[in-house]
């Protein structure tokens, strides 16, 4: 074979196999992005989680805590005070 024909065939053989390679590697770079957009949004996941496991063992271990969520969410109050609510507080926020 002449150094032509030995040529022109590593071109079209280089040819088709950048042609069969590179949806496959394109495929391969968006599956690590995605990969990497999944261990980011894992790890948030597990900080919150952590949050809230240490929120939840608070509640059950300090009655401190029981009592501030009583206070804040729900305007408990214990005997002997007073809870006083103003409901003009978002109109004077409004104002400012």
């Amino acid at each position: 074979m002449s150094k032509f024909v030995i040529i022109a065939l590593f071109i079209i053989s280089t040819s088709v196999a950048g042609f069969y390679i590179m949806p496959q590697y394109q495929e391969k770079k968006l599956i690590e992005e995605a990969l990497q957009e999944s261990q980011k949004e894992y790890i948030a996941n597990r900080k919150i989680i952590g949050k809230r496991l240490t929120f939840i063992q608070d509640l059950n271990n300090n009655p401190a805590a029981i009592n501030k969520i009583a206070r804040e969410k729900f305007k408990f109050c214990n005997p002997g005070e007073r809870v006083y609510q103003f409901n003009d507080e978002d109109k004077f926020k409004k104002n400012q």
